[in-house]
Order: C-alpha cells, then structure tokens, then sequence
C-alpha cells in the first residue's frame, strides 16, 4: 500500500502527550479542546479541512493506543494492505473483549454511564436509523471502542453527518449539554461516550463492509490461550445465534460469559495474592 494513502493521526492534548505520538503518525492538536465532545471537534475540523483520496484509509487515534492494542503503525498499516477494495472500515478495537462479551456497546454504555441509551436512541432516530438498541446484537465487525479503526471517506462522510446531528441535538438545550457522568473517580461530559458509539451505530444501520484481525487482537492478551479461546466461543454464539435464532446458541452465550468474567476474577484475585507477597 502506497502512504500516500495512509493517514493515521495522533490527538494530543499537551506536551507530554505531544510526545507519545509516533513519528510515522501525524500529529493532531487537541490542547484547547472542547470539553464536552474532546475528541470528536478536531476530527471533524481534519476531515473538513483535507482532501483525502477515495481509497485512503484514515484514522484518528489517541496517545493510549500501544497502551490499549499492543498495535503500531507496521501492524495497522501490514493488516490493510491485505483488505479488499469494498473494505470501508478496519477495527481495531480497545477492549475487543467488552466488544465480544456485551450484547451491544450501548447496553455495555448505559451500564457505565447512565442516560446514554437514551441519548443513543434519540440520535439514531433523528440520523434515520431504524434500530432498536436495546436488542440488536452487536459482533466483532459492528463494534468499535476508542474510535480505534481505519475508514475510507465514505465511511467518514457519514460519521461526519452524524456527528452534525449530534452537536445539533447536544446546542439545542443547556440542559443536555451539561450532562454528566462519573468516569475515572470524577465528573466528565456523556457526550465523549455517546459519539464514541457512533462508528458502532453507523455500522449497526449496514451499508458499509467492515473487517478486523483476530491475530491483532490476540495481542491485547499476553496469556491468549484461555481468555481468547473463550471469546472466540462467545463471538460464535452470537454469530450462531444471529444466524438461526436459536435460543440453545443464546443460552451458550450467557453461559460462556459467566465463565469469562470468572476468569477474569480469578485473574485479577491471584495479581492482588502475589502483590501481598512481594
């Protein structure tokens, strides 16, 4: 793949986030930000402002992303060239296992931040959708967190119409606007968490081919062999399920995400064991 056609940016907030931003990555200053929406404001500044190819693959990515994905420029830029021509969108999520083990991204918001269903109906009503997000059941190739993947403009074209819906909706009403939520030990702005599902809504609604790589994801987990053997299960249950309409593949599902957050548990229990013993 020529770079020509690769633009993956870097938002960063001040200089020591200035300084975790790749050198094959282009920087994106986000210093006097808005603090409601964060990052969605210089993104839709950088698509406004440039003229990308059609068949560029563009992201925008935060300084966190090795933290999160154990990913770099090579292995984003080594897995797109393998794609397709109808591929519109890569995913690389963050926490690809909440994305796996969740029945949707808004069901797993709303637990999190409270009001956000709500919000995430009324946009997709006011966009047109017709999707009910209580019930639809999200995959790997639906849903997205962090905003961690690589669109074509097309794909961002729409993104940007939402996101115009969005900020319309958010100006209309004081109210809405200073709405909050408990994140991090303080209170921040819902509105980062609802445009963070809006990839996932667009992709929800169809219209545009997405992929990811399984080998990538596997890097999020060091000990793969249990958690991602697990997941794997799960995602096929859904898929199953999707499929067919069977509920056995739906009771598989809940039974294999019990064990995962078990797992979990332990895994967490045994760190906190060992660090009693250090």
């Amino acid at each position: 793949m020529n770079d020509d056609n690769f633009f993956i940016h870097t938002i960063f907030y001040d200089k020591q986030t200035r300084q975790l931003v790749p050198a094959e990555h282009i920087p994106l200053d986000n210093s006097c930000g808005n603090k409601f929406t964060y990052e969605a404001e210089p993104i839709y500044e950088a698509l406004s402002k440039n003229k990308f190819p059609e068949n560029a693959w563009i992201s925008f990515l935060s300084p966190r992303l090795y933290e999160k994905t154990k990913l770099k420029y090579r292995d984003l830029k080594d897995a797109t060239s393998l794609l397709s021509n109808d591929t519109d969108i890569f995913l690389f999520s963050s926490h690809y296992d909440q994305a796996t083990y969740w029945i949707n991204p808004w069901i797993q918001g709303e637990a999190h931040h409270p009001g956000l269903m709500k919000l995430s109906k009324d946009l997709a009503m006011n966009a047109d959708y017709d999707l009910n997000l209580e019930t639809f059941i999200s995959t790997l190739k639906t849903t997205v967190y962090s905003h961690y993947f690589l669109a074509k403009p097309r794909f961002w074209r729409e993104w940007q119409r939402v996101v115009r819906i969005y900020m319309e909706m958010v100006n209309s009403s004081k109210t809405l606007m200073k709405l909050g939520t408990f994140h991090r030990g303080e209170i921040s702005s819902i509105h980062a968490f609802v445009i963070e599902r809006i990839p996932s809504m667009i992709l929800a609604n169809g219209g545009f081919e997405s992929s990811f790589s399984v080998k990538l994801y596997e890097k999020q987990y060091p000990e793969f062999d249990a958690k991602g053997e697990l997941l794997t299960k799960i995602e096929n249950a859904k898929l199953q399920f999707i499929k067919d309409r069977d509920m056995r593949y739906l009771q598989e599902f809940k039974k294999l995400v019990l064990c995962f957050i078990s797992r979990q548990d332990d895994h967490a229990k045994s760190l906190s064991e060992s660090d009693t013993f250090d």
